[in-house]
């Protein structure tokens, strides 16, 4: 048997081999890339020159279009040659991280080493390094030296797991390994825990739990939900699984533009985006319903975000309007609602669309009993207003047929005055113009649908409302909550629940756009959104598959509960539906971890990872002045003590700015607000509901006193900020400290 040294250079041996094949393959993809390059280049000048001058000639149009497949497939190849660049780049720093040792039945011993990507010989048969995301990989993650078994294309492969072991590799220099066990590994975690906060999430390809492994390589799953504990690693599971899913669709066909990834902001979109980069993948589209909402209205009506509803809820402003506020955000967009709007959108074919008799020159061209009789009889799976398109074109069809006729008569009708008889034909032709755009516009009144118009009808009206509604039980105010969702439709600024509305009504009346590439959808923050989100979604990608994460303890202005996860199965129908749970938390101190489990109930199954450090600290003041500068001390020792990332939170922006403005120029700090787009390193300012799905070295919740944190709903605020850092909480409060801190 070998001893360590004797190991170590057997391993920088191999480590030589592996950096210098890598290195060998870059210089060779790089001359492949610059000649790859200066061909496209070349291409691309021949095709605009050559484009320039035939707009109108069919034939050589088609062979421009030739030639334009031919760029757009060299294109793809010299951005998977660009990919490959980047991959050897990476492995000449860090070409593996992890080694096991198996032996399949029926065969010999062969090491397998794992890194972040793949590197084999020239014919592809002998890997010097395996991919993570390999089936054989998954015994990295899963196992336990002994007997094992992973499953392959081609079935289960059993044998026997002889030695698991891990690298610390940097510069392509090897610094040391070890082999692992169950304890080993948890110092590993330990100590990558025990780092500071990074400005953006990174992989966490070397330290991923079985269970999130399982989570990860899940391949069977239309819908997979994970319903994880804050700093579960619920996020970083879901962006390695995007991974492995675009390594499986190799294959199968699942590019970066098959997929979309909906966060709750475009600042957490920014925190994530370094993830598959990292991981060797392109990057994929990140959306918030906001800009869904976008994508379907452009400028012609704006949204408010859902930052500044939340804003809303949670300053200190007129309670009566905040609940008010709150309401008409669960009701209208709870599923009670989506029945009422469908119901409505069957009404409004039958009885409010109002299509008259369409005359044409003294004749009647098409009753208006036919047209409803086409409207509602035929195509009736297709949205109302392509219904209604086609029968425009069938009517104007009809209008082209008869203006010959029409023209003949309005020359005869010409000639019969005499100021005109020099100018026949031209009076005539535009005599017919003007009333053929009149007819056009007349039609055009029944064919075009405008939502914003058709939804005012609706909540304007309350008597139709309620009558629509029917059966279905509406909130006790249902008349000031009406009034007050027709106040927010008044200009083209709409709320955001009115927003979610307008696109649920643009979705189910006008049709969906085409989304058919997208084949796997991410949603991040499930908690936050309502029925009428999912069935949006459900509506404009149903061919989808979903993975959906969420933790029903970091609702923000709302409840939530398990029943969460059914009512979303439900909407969204899959027909193979997964719930998994993370209960393990890993990003906060077992300290931190401990103090935040009184903001959740207790019967709530939660385990912190064992890493110990300082107990969370409350301070108190007689002054505001006072209190600042006890936060202004705490901000400075925590850099003292090598913090890089720190953030303050308030209950609400406006808070947080008026804080900004009393401290900001005695310590460096930053101010992020709504439209903050990213943070790195430093000291931030910003309120809580902006900070979920963050982390940062240490938090500083600022404000807590008992006036300030009273309802459910702000424990859960309190649970999401006390769960934000990885080594230091400290709470601030002048007066009295909340009682939902003291419980």
């Amino acid at each position: 048997m070998q001893t360590y040294e004797q190991e170590f250079q057997t391993e920088q041996a191999y480590l030589q081999k592996v950096t210098d094949l890598a290195q060998a393959r870059l210089v060779s993809q790089q001359e492949q890339a610059i000649k790859e390059k200066k061909k496209l280049v070349e291409l691309n000048r021949l095709m605009y020159e050559n484009t320039v001058h035939f707009s109108h000639d069919f034939d050589k149009l088609t062979e421009a279009n030739q030639e334009l497949g031919n760029i757009e497939a060299r294109t793809i190849n010299y951005r998977m040659l660009a990919k490959r660049l980047r991959m050897y780049e990476h492995m000449i720093d860090m070409p593996y991280f992890a080694r096991i040792d198996f032996t399949e039945d029926g065969y010999d011993r062969e090491p397998i080493y794992i890194g972040t990507g793949s590197l084999t010989d020239e014919d592809g048969l002998d890997a010097y390094v395996y991919d993570w995301r390999a089936p054989v990989s998954s015994l990295f993650y899963r196992c336990e030296p002994g007997r094992v078994s992973y499953r392959s294309p081609s079935g289960d492969i059993k044998g026997e797991m002889n030695l698991k072991r891990q690298y610390e590799i940097k510069h392509g220099k090897l610094n040391y390994f070890f082999d692992c066990s169950v304890n080993v590994v948890d110092d590993i975690l330990r100590s990558v825990l025990s780092k500071n906060a990074s400005p953006k999430m990174k992989t966490i390809v070397e330290t991923i739990q079985r269970e999130q492994d399982v989570i990860i390589r899940d391949l069977n799953s239309d819908l997979l939900m994970v319903q994880g504990v804050a700093g579960s690693g619920k996020t970083s599971v879901a962006l390695h699984r995007v991974a492995f899913l675009m390594y499986e669709g190799l294959t199968g066909g699942l590019a970066a533009n098959n997929i979309i990834i909906l966060s709750p902001n475009a600042l957490f979109g920014k925190y994530i985006s370094g993830v598959l980069p990292e991981l060797g993948e392109e990057n994929i589209a990140t959306k918030t319903f906001e800009t869904i909402f976008e994508d379907y209205f452009g400028t012609h009506i704006t949204i408010k975000s859902r930052n500044s509803i939340l804003e809303q809820l949670v300053s200190d402003g007129d309670k009566k309007q905040q609940a008010l506020l709150k309401e008409s955000l669960e009701f209208q967009l709870s599923s009670d609602f989506c029945e009422i709007l469908n119901r409505f959108i069957a009404y409004y074919e039958r009885s409010l669309l109002d299509i008259p008799d369409i005359y044409y020159g003294g004749k009647c061209l098409v009753t208006r009993q036919a047209l409803r009789e086409e409207l509602l009889h035929s195509r009736v799976n297709m949205p109302v207003a392509k219904r209604l398109r086609i029968i425009e074109e069938k009517l104007f069809e009809k209008l082209h047929k008869a203006k010959k006729t029409r023209l003949a008569q309005l020359e005869k009708f010409v000639l019969d005055h005499p100021e005109h008889q020099f100018e026949v034909k031209a009076q005539a032709r535009l005599l017919s113009i003007k009333e053929i755009t009149v007819l056009a516009h007349k039609i055009r009144t029944f064919t075009r649908i405008n939502v914003l118009s058709v939804y005012k009808e609706l909540v304007a009206d309350k008597e139709l409302f309620c009558r629509i509604a029917g059966e279905i039980k509406l909130p006790e105010h249902i008349d000031e909550l009406l009034d007050f969702i027709s106040k927010n439709l008044r200009s083209n600024a709409v709320g955001y629940a009115e927003g979610m509305a307008l696109l649920y009504l643009q979705v189910k009346m006008l049709g969906v756009k085409p989304h058919s590439n997208i084949k796997q959808v991410v949603i991040d923050e499930a908690q936050d959104y309502y029925s009428m989100h999912y069935r949006i979604l459900s509506t404009i990608l149903p061919n989808a598959r979903y993975t959906i994460l969420g933790d029903v303890n970091q609702t923000i202005a709302k409840q939530a509960d398990f029943t969460l996860y059914e009512e979303i199965k439900s909407i969204l129908g899959k027909r193979k539906n997964t719930l998994a749970t993370m209960n393990k938390s890993f990003r906060c101190s077992t300290e931190i971890s401990e103090f935040s489990r009184r903001f959740i109930d207790s019967d709530t199954r939660q385990q912190s990872f064992d890493r110990h450090e300082q107990e969370p600290e409350i301070r108190s003041a007689k002054t505001v002045p006072e209190l600042d500068a006890q936060l202004l001390n705490d901000i400075a020792i925590c850099k003292e003590q090598g913090f890089g990332s720190l953030a303050v939170l308030c209950k609400s922006f406006a808070q947080a700015h008026e804080l900004y403005h009393r401290i900001s120029d005695k310590a460096d700090l930053r101010l992020v607000g709504e439209y903050t787009e990213d943070i790195g390193l430093g000291t931030y300012i910003l309120p809580i509901y902006m900070a979920k799905g963050l982390e940062f070295d240490a938090a500083f919740v600022y404000g807590t006193d008992s006036d300030a944190y009273v309802t459910e709903d702000d424990r859960k605020l309190l649970y999401v900020a006390s769960t934000r850092p990885l080594h230091r909480l400290y709470l601030y409060h002048t007066g009295k400290l909340s009682k939902l801190i003291e419980e």
